[in-house]
């Protein structure tokens, strides 16, 4: 009885032995029958690894306008809104409560989420994790002039250092100058004149920066602003690329300019409404808002204008901005407290509790996730991501 129990455990170890050998055999030999006979075991197991090994991006948004009566308070306040992506929550200013703010940028982000806000309109403010404070000295600088009659357009902020560009331009009938480039670093501040406000300003890193403005603009390598382009006919209010070799620039009557590393060249538009602001994913995912509701689409190969459905968005209102963190997460603000969010499919109406006009936003990373760099976390699952500039 033994022998024969140890024969028939023995035949059944051999029997299993070779269905072993036998699939491994098919899984390396032929693709094709392994995804017919285990594929859907296989994608069901890796969903299911997935959705417990996937931990998606976080990110922070922010959004400034300008002053209105918060009711909570009964008193004049900047409009000042950030989300983590569910709702948009106010956030009071204090001293700094009554200024028009319109651009915001982020500094020095570190990891568990601290970073540095800046927001600049009728003056310069940050925030340093905590508190709002004044940046800009209302002190007269002997090489440029005085700060205090300038209007502050744009801000950029280096998301690696502590260093932030401040794009100006003088108050009608000051004596400042008619424009400045002003750089912050490690607290001190260093200005450089523009012949004309500057308007909108972007870079790569500290050493690549383009600024644009009343008909000009200007390249910074890491040492001076260079003209690039001046007298240009019309003025160009916002700068945006995915590289080096890749930048836009959008302005009056539908201007837009193209940058490909080596020259400036005009791209059309399909519209003559001057244009405010553009950002994109990619350079194959480029959006440009601007008057009458107009919103424009970039796909690698030629502007197309937008429809977005006229309960969404009135064509009176000016749209002032455009932001976010991927092709699916696109935000747009405007007059009249718009802000519209696109998903990579439709438009959808988001309330921030407010009817100023909002005049720019910002995305900022938090933290990445959990797939690694060349793929993302997509419903919980890490999909490939294909290389893009």
């Amino acid at each position: 009885m033994i022998a024969t129990a140890q024969k028939k455990t023995i035949l059944i170890a051999g029997i299993s032995l070779v269905i072993i050998l036998i699939g491994v055999l098919i899984w390396y030999a032929s693709p094709t029958v392994r995804d017919a006979l285990f594929g859907e075991a296989i994608r069901g197991g890796s969903r299911a690894f997935s959705d417990q090994a996937c931990i998606p991006a976080q990110w922070k948004y922010f959004v400034v306008g300008g002053a209105e009566q918060n009711p909570s308070t009964g008193r004049s306040e900047s409009t000042f809104f950030s989300s983590d992506g569910t709702r948009w929550q106010r956030e009071s200013m204090r001293a700094f409560s009554q200024r028009t703010l319109l651009d915001v940028a982020v500094s020095d982000v570190e990891r568990a989420g601290r970073y540095i806000v800046w927001a600049v309109g009728d003056r310069v403010i940050h925030k340093k994790y905590s508190r709002w404070q004044g940046a800009m000295p209302d002190t007269h600088d002997s090489q440029v002039g005085s700060f205090t009659q300038n209007n502050f357009y744009a801000v950029w902020g280096d998301p690696t250092y502590d260093a932030v560009w401040i794009a100006s331009g003088h108050q009608e009938g000051s004596a400042a100058p008619d424009g400045l480039l002003s750089h912050e670093s490690n607290g001190g501040w260093r200005s450089y004149p523009t012949n004309g406000p500057a308007y909108g300003l972007w870079g790569t890193s500290r050493t690549d920066l383009w600024a644009v403005g009343e008909g000009f603009i200007l390249h910074y390598a890491g040492q001076q602003w260079s003209p690039v382009i001046e007298d240009f006919s019309s003025a160009l209010f916002a700068v945006w690329g995915t590289s080096p070799q890749k930048v836009w620039a959008v302005g009056e009557s539908g201007t837009i300019l193209s940058y490909d590393g080596v020259r400036w060249l005009p791209q059309a538009s399909n519209t003559l409404k001057d244009l405010h602001a553009l950002w994109g994913s990619s350079s194959s995912n480029v959006w440009a808002v601007g008057d009458e509701g107009t919103v424009l689409h970039y796909d690698g190969t030629s502007w197309a204008i937008q429809p977005v459905p006229s309960n969404l968005l009135p064509e009176s209102l000016s749209l002032e901005d455009v932001f976010g963190s991927s092709a699916r997460d696109v935000f747009v603000v405007g007059e009249n407290g718009l802000l519209l969010h696109f998903d990579g499919r439709s438009w959808e109406l988001q309330n921030a509790g407010t009817t100023v006009n909002l005049k720019a936003g910002v995305a900022v990373l938090q933290r990445s996730d959990s797939c690694g760099e060349r793929s993302r976390c997509v419903t919980r699952r890490c999909v490939p991501q294909p290389v893009v500039d």
